[in-house]
């Protein structure tokens, strides 16, 4: 391509501009997620034993029910 082609392509292309005016809207920010951390195992054991725990309470009060 050279300048000559460049420059009728310009003008065809300003031949066909109506001076309109396109507005694009702005893109959205993303969202922020909040920061999670990644449970450790030291973690997970606690919350199995947190609820091996509660379902033994819950258990013994069955059992006291009865």
């Amino acid at each position: 391509m050279d300048k000559e082609s460049l420059r009728k392509q310009l003008a065809e292309q300003m031949a066909g501009f109506s001076g309109e005016v396109v507005r694009y809207a702005a893109k959205p920010l993303p969202d922020r997620q909040p920061w999670k951390k990644k449970p450790t195992m030291l973690d997970e054991d606690y919350q199995r034993a947190l609820a091996d725990a509660e379902a033994r309470k819950i258990e013994g009060e069955k059992d006291a029910d009865d």
